[in-house]
């Protein structure tokens, strides 16, 4: 397989995890609680048809779009939950323990990042 096809694969198999964990996400929160506002209905809309360009665009081979959209959708995810665990641990004091901010670093923000820093240099390698 080459470079170019195996970056196609990976992105549109990471944007369709993401999608398959949002789209449960979101069924199960509209069950509990239907969306009050136009934000609360907006948002996971947007973030779908964002991942579906994602995909879209690294088929057309537009490959700076799809790094933009790939990549920067993940690093922003990754990056502000790192950050945020970071800033707590550095103002909380050490005895309190938040055990979601440990739990939301390994689900979110080490994959994302990860994903993020992937593609940023998959693109960088079998750029056009």
């Amino acid at each position: 397989m080459s470079w170019p096809r195996f970056r196609r694969v990976w992105v549109t198999l990471c944007n369709l995890a993401v999608l398959g964990f949002m789209g449960v996400g979101f069924v199960q929160d509209y069950g509990a609680k239907p969306p009050r506002t136009f934000l609360e209905t907006f948002v996971p809309v947007a973030l779908v048809m964002l991942l579906v360009l994602g995909i879209v665009l690294e088929w057309l081979d537009w490959t700076w779009p799809a790094l933009a959209v790939n990549a920067g959708f993940f690093g922003f995810w990754g990056i502000n939950v790192l950050g945020v665990a970071l800033w707590r641990a550095l103002t909380n004091s050490p005895l309190r323990h938040d055990p979601e901010t440990g739990l939301a670093v390994a689900i979110v923000g080490i994959p994302c990042a990860a994903i993020a820093v992937l593609d940023f240099f998959l693109y960088w390698h079998t750029r056009a």
